[in-house]
């Protein structure tokens, strides 16, 4: 078994060096990023603020978890996400309103008479005439295809149905969060993907569920067993004979392709400073999706080993040099050299819209993860992430709409000292002895 698997990973070939002017593409790109998450930090700052405050039902340094808190923002959330929410949403799909006819004008009494027409010349023996007989062959044709036309937006309805019913976890749960979310941070995404039979999204927030991950990571146990990497008593040699011996024992192994809806955080996804307003992106050039991917995880969807060329964050998207919070933390510019392999990596999967490509980064490696290519999607809009705002204003100096919590923290403070100021005049009105 440990044969096969050698020879199989000694197929592929080593990344080649990439060039000086292609280093300097993705260097450019990761200081376009850099310099777009500076321009919206006060935003996501905001956002996490919101966040905290709907958690702790206050946002004020000086209040404390032992002072009176009623967290009527909690509550909020819970009641309109309720409201919005359909609890059980439909994809309707139908043909568009369009002039079928070429010869017919639409009225039923023309089609009458055409008819009439057509069946006296029939009685009479007569050649039914031109203008009645093509009249009622552009009605029949219209029909017909109109007839075609419902039968596929059917089969799309039911298409969308199966592959909602697939993704786990499930999309209506998701949805529900996504509108959950935008009542909090004020803004949420949803990004449409494409999963192939062979091919692994870094979306990691819903999948269709199949053995596509459980295959990459044998390939890659795999690979680096026979480069060495691992040696023949390392506790993953162990797991990936498990693995081998549990796929060998299913009966069928099916790995499924199929649309798939991914859910990014609120601040995860870097719009073009560029850009005048959310819904539709309109002026932006190129939309960002931010993902942290441990190496290994990196090795498996993108087959790159990033080694120590990469920046080491850690859970909390903070910069160190592995996962230790006690460590001394780096600074931004400075790369990893000691390749920590407990720190995550920053990936960026850009869509620019001037060049209609997708590119996909790493920050502090110097090449591409993968060849850039067109999009997976193709949509009219170019992007394949769809903003839902609620509480849309106009106002240059701002991007983003506040949310709901940003809304109503004043109502909550004033609310939270109301009751604690009542709960301090009870304790000093209680009776003394």
């Amino acid at each position: 078994m440990h044969d096969e698997m050698l020879i199989v990973a000694t197929d592929e070939s080593e990344k080649p060096e990439p060039s000086e002017r292609r280093k300097k593409l993705v260097t450019a790109w990761q200081a376009k990023l850099k310099a777009a998450k500076g321009f919206h930090e006060k935003s996501f700052k905001q956002m996490r603020r919101d966040m905290d405050a709907a958690l702790n039902g206050f946002d004020d340094k000086q209040w404390s978890e032992e002072q009176y808190v009623a967290n009527i923002l909690q509550r909020h959330v819970q009641q309109r996400t309720a409201a919005l929410y359909a609890k059980n949403p439909k994809a309707v799909a139908g043909r568009r309103n369009r002039m079928t006819n070429q010869v017919w004008d639409g009225n039923s009494d023309t089609l009458m008479m055409a008819y009439q027409a057509s069946q006296q010349a029939a009685t009479a023996g007569l050649p039914v005439p031109v203008e009645a007989s093509a009249i009622i062959q552009d009605y029949a044709r219209a029909n017909t295809q109109q007839k075609m036309l419902d039968n596929v937006a059917e089969t799309l309805e039911n298409l969308f149905d199966y592959f909602m019913k697939e993704q786990q976890p499930s999309y209506k749960s998701q949805m529900k969060a996504l509108v959950r979310r935008v009542i909090t941070t004020g803004v949420g995404y949803v990004k449409v993907g494409f999963q192939r039979d062979m091919d692994r999204s870094p979306d990691v927030a819903a999948k269709i569920s199949d053995v596509q991950a459980q295959l990459d990571y044998i390939h890659r146990v795999a690979k680096e067993a026979a480069e060495g990497e691992i040696q023949q008593d390392d506790p993953q040699v162990e797991e990936l004979v498990l693995s081998l011996e549990a796929l060998m024992n299913e009966p069928m192994i099916t790995i499924r392709e199929g649309l798939v809806f991914d859910f990014p955080e609120a601040n995860s996804i870097i719009v073009d400073p560029m850009c005048r307003q959310l819904r539709g992106f309109v002026g932006a050039a190129w939309v960002a999706h931010e993902l942290y991917l441990t190496p290994d995880e990196v090795k498996e969807i993108y087959g790159v080993d990033v080694k120590n060329k990469y920046r080491s964050y850690d859970m909390k998207g903070r910069l160190s040099n592995d996962n230790d919070p006690y460590k001394e933390r780096v600074s931004y510019d400075e790369v990893n050299g000691k390749g920590a392999t407990d720190g995550l990596v920053l990936v960026y999967e850009v869509y620019d819209r001037k060049t209609g490509l997708q590119y996909c980064i790493a920050d502090g490696y110097d090449d591409f993860l993968r060849e850039p290519m067109s999009p997976d999607v193709r949509v009219e809009t170019f992007w394949p992430i769809f903003p839902l705002v609620f509480n849309e204003v106009e106002h240059k100096d701002h991007l983003y709409p506040p949310s709901d919590i940003t809304l109503l923290l004043p109502m909550q403070h004033e609310y939270n000292r109301a009751r604690q100021g009542l709960r301090e005049h009870r304790r000093a009105n209680r009776p003394k002895y």
